[in-house]
């Protein structure tokens, strides 16, 4: 498959958030009909995207001037981008601010930047309580990551962790720019009191780059305690340090021998799982002999054996791990794997590229209902196998989905559901069952996933559901889930189905920014005017993904909306958000007349740093 078929497909995971239940109305053997025996060469091609320029590289023809913009000046000259922080604008002059200014001119500029950066890394007694390193562990091991061993849904807003993001990016940057002791200074900020497991690794391994031997010292250090949360923390940034560049030979055997350490031994038992993630991101061969331990025996538990084995079979690429994910799948009824365990043994595989993990999927696709020795206590997982293989798999998990089509009814959500799979995966030939179901009562997220596939072929279609569901004030239930909520005797709850709703808009707006087409436009800048901060800023976002022209005027306008700040977070995203449709706009049409609306509304931003870019990229 095509990388842009690969990265649009993996994108259109959008009814995931809220997928719509199967219908409960065929308990019995499917009668379904299997999609027309149409010969492959006479199916809809996928459409090949022209390639354009990246909103993050200007055109060619962009060159530094010959001498310095007056406009630019007058920013600098106020002094203002030493006190509005934008991790956009520092990474602007990081990278392709080279071309666009004076040399002279972004140096001044990252001079200021790096004096906001500053203040960044002064908190509060009240910020360092509420993000201390100790108190936030219990997030660092449920957020995700990269993290093998985390679980999905951590509960600080993503926004906030978006904006974090930014500012490591920014720090990197100055990092590279040369502003080595200060961005060390946030990055031992970020080591401290950043909660993501993630960031804080990043932060890591930026101190480590700026000054390995006190990154060194200062995880060591933490190793003593005295808190286990505050011990936990520091084992798994340790993996971070392994894999950073900076860090000597000397000082990486002793991180590895560290961490390694605390994978073995009753005594550790409870930091077994941050040995297994440390193990995992240092990325060093080493890690592979006390992964194995974990693969399996009498003392290993799903929560040590999972992420060990992932690891082992994704990062280190390690034969016996793949063995071991195959003899779960092959285990018999009677075994101590269930069907729990064959389904996370099927995602690696899948993930693996491996036959076995495909099969198996398939063969669970195909079936119907429960067997006699299955557990009655467990979950139908066919809903999870196609979502997971749209965003995993390659033309063999269209193909498993295709063979399993015949068992399902029409009018049975999950084959409509694996049809809209099988579209986003390169196979358009069960396309008109999933055309057919693109408006039925009750499949709404399923319905944005259809009209994204379905534009995969130039069937644009499907725009005109979005544009309905962009107007919906109403979710109705699932006719499984209305009854199962009935004989709960749940009643309706309003908050929830608000919450469905923007997210529901908020899954459109991302549809239609990767659908990319001129009426994408319009429906965003009806989400531009949303109630909800959220879906308003998925909009801007979607925009910042368009390619064609038609988008310029909305991104215009989109400058004039508020964003809204983070939920307990004093962050105000609107300037964050305005700077990322600067950027893009001038660096896809720099030099076009249509992007100059844009530029001079922008130059006029109450926000410094907005106009900042906006002068900069006016020619």
């Amino acid at each position: 498959m095509s990388r842009w078929l690969k990265m649009a497909a993996m994108g259109c995971l959008v009814a995931l958030a809220g997928c719509e239940t199967m219908t409960m109305s065929k308990m019995g053997m499917g009668s379904g009909t299997a999609p027309s025996a149409v010969p492959a060469s006479d199916l809809p091609k996928p459409i090949k995207k022209t390639a354009l320029n990246s909103p993050l590289t200007p055109p060619p023809a962009v060159q530094p001037p010959a001498a310095d913009s007056p406009a630019v000046g007058a920013v600098l000259a106020s002094g203002a981008l030493a006190k509005e922080y934008n991790g956009v604008a520092v990474a602007y002059l990081s990278e392709e601010g080279r071309r666009w200014m004076t040399e002279a001119q972004r140096k001044a500029a990252l001079d200021q930047a790096v004096t906001a950066l500053k203040d960044k890394a002064n908190v509060t007694a009240d910020e360092q309580f509420e993000t201390s390193l100790g108190a936030a562990v219990g997030l660092s091991m449920q957020l995700v990551g990269g993290d093998v061993t985390g679980k999905a849904g951590g509960t600080v807003a993503d926004g906030y962790f978006a904006e974090m993001n930014d500012w490591i990016d920014a720090a990197f940057d100055l990092l590279k720019a040369g502003y080595t002791n200060d961005a060390a200074e946030f990055f031992q900020y970020g080591m401290k009191f950043f909660p993501h497991p993630a960031q804080k690794g990043r932060c890591v391994q930026g101190y480590a780059m700026a000054r390995p031997q006190e990154a060194f010292d200062f995880l060591t250090a933490k190793l003593k305690g005295p808190s286990t949360e505050e011990i936990s923390s520091a084992i798994r940034m340790l993996g971070h340090l392994a894999a950073s560049e900076g860090l000597a030979p000397a000082h990486k055997d002793r991180v590895m021998e560290l961490i390694a350490g605390y994978a073995t031994g009753m005594m550790n038992a409870s930091y077994y799982l941050d040995a297994i993630y440390a193990l995992d991101v240092s990325n060093d061969p080493r890690a592979i002999p006390p992964l194995k331990a974990f693969m399996k025996g009498m003392m290993v538990n799903d929560d040590q054996q999972r992420p060990a084995l992932t690891s082992l079979a994704l990062r280190y690429k390690e034969p016996e791990a793949i063995v071991t994910l195959k003899s779960i799948i092959d285990a018999n009824p009677f075994s101590a794997y269930d069907g729990y365990d064959k389904f996370f043994a099927m995602q690696v595989l899948v993930r693996a590229g491996d036959d076995v993990g495909y099969a198996y999927a398939e063969a669970c696709l195909k079936k119907r209902g429960k067997g006699f020795l299955d557990s009655k206590n467990e979950p139908d997982l066919k809903p999870d196998i196609v979502p997971f293989l749209i965003r995993y798999g390659d033309t063999r998990g269209a193909r498993a989905m295709a063979n399993a089509l015949s068992v399902y009814d029409n009018d049975e959500w999950l084959k409509t559901w694996m049809a809209t799979g099988m579209l986003l995966l390169g196979d358009a030939s069960a396309m008109d069952l999933a055309k057919a179901n693109i408006d039925k009562p009750g499949w709404e997220f399923t319905a944005i996933s259809i009209a994204q596939g379905l534009a995969l072929y130039g069937d644009l279609s499907g725009l005109a559901t979005l544009q309905r569901l962009v107007s919906l004030r109403a979710v109705p239930p699932s006719p499984a889930a209305g009854m199962l909520a009935a004989l709960a005797g749940k009643a309706d709850d309003t908050q929830a189905q608000k919450q469905r709703l923007e997210q529901l808009r908020m899954n459109i707006a991302y549809a239609l920014g990767q659908i990319d087409t001129p009426p994408c436009a319009g429906l965003l800048a009806t989400l531009l005017a949303d109630p909800a901060a959220a879906v308003r800023r998925s909009a801007a976002d979607a925009l910042i993904q368009m390619s064609v022209p038609e988008a310029l005027p909305i991104m215009t306008e989109a400058l004039n909306v508020k964003y809204g700040a983070i939920t307990k977070r004093k962050i105000d995203t609107t300037p964050t958000i305005c700077a990322r449709l600067v950027r893009a706009a001038g660096n896809r049409w720099g030099g076009d007349e249509r992007v100059r609306p844009l530029l001079d509304q922008a130059a006029a931003s109450p926000y410094a740093s907005v106009r900042f870019l906006a002068t900069a990229m006016q020619r």
